[in-house]
């Protein structure tokens, strides 16, 4: 599930809040995505908007997130970042095949370690089982939930370089950790 070049996802997502869109960005060399969001479709994003973006980082198991008003890199915590990147208990089973913006991509029934349900000791964070559908190339395009909802779809997929500026933390940037920046508010 990890891109075999440099790749533009651009996907749609509903929420209750409304629709919303994710632009990630993936440097094969870097083995870093990038991932920009914002309310609204694709066409609403804010020209020159300070926005605020999240790094994670394939080869050091870290995921951060940008706040230009404060000029910090957030540490998410380890247990918030094991998902389907470094679960090797993570299973999947091919369902059959899609076309998702254009692209032809296999769906696959994620099942987490948990099996779909909390764990019993409470400790960890539940993921449920999800449907996955991933390009041949090892794009993700769609993602639903166990009750099919979908939670993310590509609407545009563009295969071009991407500067590798973008996928380093920004000059003058301060890394803290999860709990340092919830003092901060």
């Amino acid at each position: 599930m990890v891109p075999q070049r440099d790749v533009v996802v651009t996907y749609a997502r509903e929420t209750t809040g409304g629709p919303r869109t994710e632009e990630t960005a993936f440097s094969a060399a870097a083995q870093v995505f990038r991932t920009v969001n914002w309310e609204g479709p694709p066409a609403a994003r804010p020209a020159g908007a300070a926005d605020g973006f999240m790094l994670l980082s394939l080869r050091e198991r870290r995921v951060e997130m940008a706040v230009p008003q404060q000029r910090i890199l957030v540490a998410y915590p380890p247990v918030a970042v094991e998902g389907a990147y470094w679960n090797p208990a993570l299973r999947a089973r091919r369902l059959g095949t899609d076309t998702v913006a254009g692209m032809g991509c296999t769906e696959w029934r994620l099942t987490h370690p948990t099996r779909g349900r909390p764990p019993a000791s409470g400790d960890g964070e539940w993921i449920p089982d999800q449907t996955a559908c991933i390009s041949a190339e090892g794009v993700l395009l769609r993602l639903k939930d166990e009750d099919g909802a979908i939670r993310i779809s590509a609407v545009s997929v563009s295969f071009t370089p991407q500067d590798q500026a973008q996928f380093r933390a920004p000059a003058g940037y301060r890394r803290v950790s999860f709990q340092e920046a919830a003092r901060m508010r």
